[in-house]
This record gives structure tokens, sequence and C-alpha cells, in this order.
């Protein structure tokens, strides 16, 4: 299954990062793209993202790995180095 992160995505999302507010990891533009794909909130981490209605913890492909280390040390002064994105997660995963 292929999951865009579009501009939109990445202009709605947080645009802050702080690891004690979980808000901001279920806010960010792979998240947004992964619920309007599949229906389904995830919580995004550094390098894994967690279905919490499942219990399951994934890895993230490394293209998504670079986007969210990206997003975050770009965002407040170099946003337009903020490109948008694809990748590809198996189907049997989203539960």
């Amino acid at each position: 299954m292929w999951i865009k992160v579009t501009q939109e995505d990445i202009d709605n999302g947080i645009k802050q990062y702080s690891i004690t507010r979980t808000d901001v990891c279920i806010s960010c533009p792979v998240a947004q793209a992964f619920y309007r794909i599949t229906g389904k909130s995830i919580l995004v981490g550094m390098f894994s993202y967690w279905q919490w209605d499942v219990g399951k913890i994934h890895n993230l492909p490394n293209n998504v790995v670079d986007f969210v280390r990206e997003f975050h040390n770009n965002i407040i002064e170099h946003p337009e180095l903020i490109k948008p994105i694809k990748f590809q997660i198996k189907k049997e995963t989203v539960k």
C-alpha cells in the first residue's frame, strides 16, 4: 500500500517538535497521510510508528525516517526544503 505525504499534509503538520506532546506525533505529516489513506490513526516517532488501537509498532522505511528528521530540523528556518514523499507499507500491517 502506498502512502503519499502531500504538501497539504506538510502545511497542516505541527511545526514544533516536542517529545513530551504526543499530539505532535499524531498530527505530523506522515500521520496525517497515513490517516487519510487508511482511516487509522498512528503515533509517529523518529524510526517507527505505533498503531495504538492494535498495540503494534512498525519500523518506518528509510526515506520516511529521513523525512521526519528533515521536517523537524528545517520546519522553522527552511520549510521550503521539506518536500512531499511517498512510501510503501505492507497492507497486512494495517489492521
